[in-house]
């Protein structure tokens, strides 16, 4: 446990919105961060402006050593994650959602793995499905060309499944970075509100740097899944954030190929109207997008760079 002077070796930021049906399982998250067999770490618990009392049930354990409260606004994952950013002081970031639970040598495994892979620019931890045993969720993730997202080994018993020694992106749930790496690549973009794609952008600026990343598979969570895709309206900024990250990362001809396919799939649908908000969501704050693009334009493309990943 951060004694409140050194920096710690590895601060942890827990993030929440109206966690109020699971707080058991962010008891015993916190529990096992206090209980693990490492005791150099800080704990920063963010709440993203709830509503349902949950930000006042995780302030309630900030009179513990080690561990400090952020309230926010609700703007979101990658805000929330930016929040307990700003004050932490760990050598390594480590993040966990408010229904994953470590193993009691997480993050021991966390900083063996990476100590021992200095190449490394972050890693992802192997989450396995809280009520499914020997289910893997995740251990990073691919997108395919229409940059869908799924996990590594997802749904795969691990007995029976070899995971890669690279993957494209840590999953936001478990993803690991280290503190020299985000100074240089910068802080989550706020850009994919609410939900979704906040982990994949962080996973394509860090690749682009020039850092590999790996999953670690014997950092082990146990994740309560998709409790916070359950949220109404989560399902469109899934959608719209996709699609800004298409806009933000795909060449013209890429983006050009992307819509064509793309609304293949969605306008034969009822979902159609939705399709199209989110679009005209994912446009705003154009400024940003194009100055991003602007400064990546004469490197190779991003299938060229990342087309090995696709999922099939």
């Amino acid at each position: 446990m951060d004694n409140g002077t050194a920096p710690p070796t590895v601060s942890v930021i827990i993030i929440n919105y109206n966690g109020g049906g699971i707080l058991p399982v962010i008891r015993e998250s916190i529990s096992s961060i206090k209980n693990q067999t490492m005791s150099d770490w800080e704990l920063i618990l963010v709440d993203d402006g709830s509503t349902d009392g949950s930000d006042e049930f995780l302030s309630s354990f900030a009179s513990d050593g080690g561990i400090r409260f952020v309230q926010g606004s609700h703007r979101g994952v990658g805000s929330a994650r930016n929040l307990g950013l700003e004050i932490a002081r760990g050598r390594y970031l480590a993040f966990l959602d408010n229904d994953a639970i470590p193993a009691k040598d997480w993050l021991e495994q966390v900083v063996t793995f990476c100590e021992a892979h200095p190449e490394c620019g972050a890693g992802a931890s192997l989450v396995f499905f809280a009520d499914r045993s020997g289910v893997i969720n995740s251990a990073g993730s691919v997108l395919n060309e229409l940059a869908h997202g799924k996990g590594v080994g997802s749904q795969e018993l691990y007995p029976y499944c070899t995971l890669p020694e690279d993957v494209m992106y840590p999953t936001g749930n478990g993803m690991v970075i280290r503190r020299e790496v985000l100074d240089q690549v910068g802080k989550f973009d706020e850009g994919f509100v609410f939900y979704g794609h906040d982990d994949s952008d962080m996973g394509i600026r860090i690749r682009d740097a020039g850092y590999p990343i790996a999953p670690i598979p014997d950092a082990i969570l146990f994740h309560l899944h998709s409790t916070s895709k359950q949220e109404p309206g989560m399902g469109f900024w899934d959608q719209r954030n996709r699609l800004r990250f298409v806009l933000k990362h795909y060449s013209f001809r890429e983006l050009v190929s992307f819509i064509l396919s793309d609304f293949h799939q969605y306008l034969a649908r009822s979902s159609w109207r939705q399709y199209a908000r989110a679009w005209c969501s994912a446009v705003r704050g154009g400024r940003s997008l194009l100055s991003y693009r602007g400064a990546q334009r004469d490197g190779p493309t991003y299938f060229q760079r990342f087309g090995e990943f696709f999922s099939p």
